[in-house]
């Protein structure tokens, strides 16, 4: 995991991307959802999300997390924004 964390902010800064959250305390309200390492990241749009998960830069290290964690990964849009 530590591999592909000294490498993947600088393709997500590549592709205009910006982490808003990284871990932290987290309190579920509702729902049985129970992420332990939440991390959030916002892209200028849904084509820059996608450029950057298809990027041979991530593609290159993608298996390295996969392969350290396992989790959930989910792209949304903010309508109206």
């Amino acid at each position: 995991m530590e591999q592909y964390r000294s490498k993947v902010a600088e393709t997500v800064g590549d592709h205009g991307g910006q982490y808003r959250l990284i871990g932290g305390h987290m309190i579920v309200k509702e729902g049985d959802w129970k992420p332990e390492f939440p991390v959030i990241i916002e892209f200028p749009d849904m084509d820059a999300a996608e450029g950057w998960y298809n990027s041979p830069e991530y593609r290159e290290i993608l298996d390295l997390r996969l392969s350290s964690t396992r989790g959930h990964m989910v792209f949304m849009e903010t309508p109206g924004m």
